[in-house]
């Protein structure tokens, strides 16, 4: 979560007067910025521009409107600009340095940080910035230290706070990792879901009825339900667990749960509630101490058996995409084109396991006749679940079909972009969470085209074998 800088007009302006009609043109585009309308905003900042070329505030917030606008490249011109005009501006620095970094360009979004922080020493956000792309380049005890300082600048940032979680986590380090998680809570500034029931928190449970609920994405869901095994260990007399419907039935699979209760609809009573993903905070549990797979199976009920073609050798299921409103979907997911030298394979029938609007790309790439697409067989994971268990192997983007896959014992080979999520550390092809499950990961942001040689021919080293 990148700490900007000024983006509403605190740069400091060059030498020189004033013009009064840039100022007026700058201060309708702060406006239009903070009503959201973006492109107006733009057209506003260009104006001021057009008066008055070295006009610092007026370049930065354009360059910040058009990053909003998804415009990096352009963002990066305009900061660029303004950093020839002051090279000493911190602001600018800064918003340079996330601009980059969101671009792929780590080095060179590092050394504004690097510049911004040595600028601004006592800048709790410039430190933020520099843990970010620190993190992002796989320096993670480097990165550890600047959201210290950042926290010791200014006590109880949430944000600081966060970020040196996901770090500690993306070490390795669960047991000081699990408990900063609760952090997430303060950095939504939002309350529990269940204030009528007082939260666990570590009590005795012998006796007591225990709610448990995912407030989290479905991936998060599925790779922290391994946990609710360990409660009935500890004396709960029931264990309700509350998700979203279309983890429902797959979810009812688990050892330990009394009863899966949909999401909205109405609960039973109980003696205390708790997040999934508060657990293993609690718990007290390191990484050596994840339970390991499988521990979901698909329902019997509503089964539907998969039909491989005459001389297929494998079963293959494929998954490009996932949640488009994911913070880092622009950089984990694929699409489906990079996956299509491996569909000329001979002997392995393929299959793709995309919902959402990105299923319809097996469609859109003229692919119907060497990619079946079970879109539409796919009502909820329980469902999703069945098609995995009569498949060899799953290949997926970091999404929820590769937590599934794990989660069910399969055969996974996952496909990680060079800056991933934290729980898949920086450096293995292997992880605790998931036995079976292999990593292929970017040597260089954006590398899709080397990671998909090297799934290419470790498929071709599967068929050989």
């Amino acid at each position: 979560m990148a700490a900007d800088g000024r983006n509403e007009g605190e740069a400091r302006q060059a030498a020189g007067a004033t013009n009064v009609e840039a100022e007026r043109a700058f201060a309708r585009g702060i406006e239009l910025q903070r009503r959201g309308e973006l492109e107006a905003a733009a057209r506003a900042y260009g104006e001021a521009l057009r008066l008055e070329p070295t006009h610092l505030r007026a370049l930065n917030n354009l360059g910040m409107s058009l990053r909003a606008r998804g415009l990096r490249v352009a963002a990066s011109t305009c900061l660029k600009r303004g950093l020839a005009i002051d090279p000493d501006d911190t602001g600018l620095l800064g918003n340079l340095g996330n601009t980059l970094r969101e671009l792929g360009e780590l080095e060179a979004a590092a050394a504004a940080q690097y510049r911004a922080t040595a600028l601004a020493p006592q800048s709790p956000e410039a430190h933020m910035n520099l843990g970010l792309v620190l993190r992002d380049l796989g320096h993670l005890a480097e990165a550890a230290l600047c959201f210290e300082q950042a926290l010791r600048l200014k006590p109880g940032n949430a944000v600081a706070a966060w970020e040196l979680t996901v770090t500690r986590l993306t070490q390795g380090d669960y047991v000081a990792g699990f408990p900063g998680l609760e952090e997430r809570w303060r950095l939504r500034q939002q309350r529990h879901p269940h204030q009528g029931i007082p939260p666990w928190m570590g009590e005795p449970l012998a006796g007591k009825r225990l709610l448990v609920f995912n407030e989290q994405a479905f991936g998060d869901g599925i790779m922290f339900a391994r946990f609710v095994s360990r409660l009935k260990a500890l004396g709960a007399a029931e264990v309700l667990l509350e998700v979203h419907r279309p983890l429902a039935r797959l979810f009812a699979t688990l050892d330990g749960v009394s009863q899966v209760v949909v999401r909205g609809e109405p609960l039973p009573p109980a003696d205390y509630a708790v997040s999934l993903l508060t657990l293993p905070g609690l718990l007290g549990l390191g990484a050596d101490e994840v339970p390991a797979p499988p521990y979901l199976k698909a329902p019997p009920q509503g089964r539907r058996t998969l039909a491989r073609p005459p001389g297929t050798r494998l079963a293959v299921g494929l998954c490009w995409a996932g949640r488009q409103t994911h913070q880092n979907d622009r950089n984990r997911t694929t699409g489906l084109k990079p996956f299509l030298p491996l569909l000329a394979r001979a002997g392995v029938h393929f299959v793709s396991l995309q919902k959402g609007v990105a299923a319809a790309e097996v469609a859109q790439q003229g692919v119907e006749g060497l990619l079946q697409d079970l879109s539409g067989e796919i009502e909820d994971f329980a469902d999703l679940a069945n098609w995995m268990t009569q498949l060899d192997l799953v290949i997926s983007v970091d999404t929820a079909v590769a937590h599934l896959a794990g989660a069910l014992g399969r055969p996974c080979w996952t496909l990680l972009p060079f800056a991933c999520d934290w729980r898949w550390g920086r450096v293995a092809d292997q992880t605790p969470w998931y036995g079976r499950m292999h990593l292929f990961r970017q040597n260089k942001p954006g590398d899709w085209p080397q990671l998909f040689t090297l799934v290419g021919e470790a498929l071709d080293q599967v068929l050989a074998g």
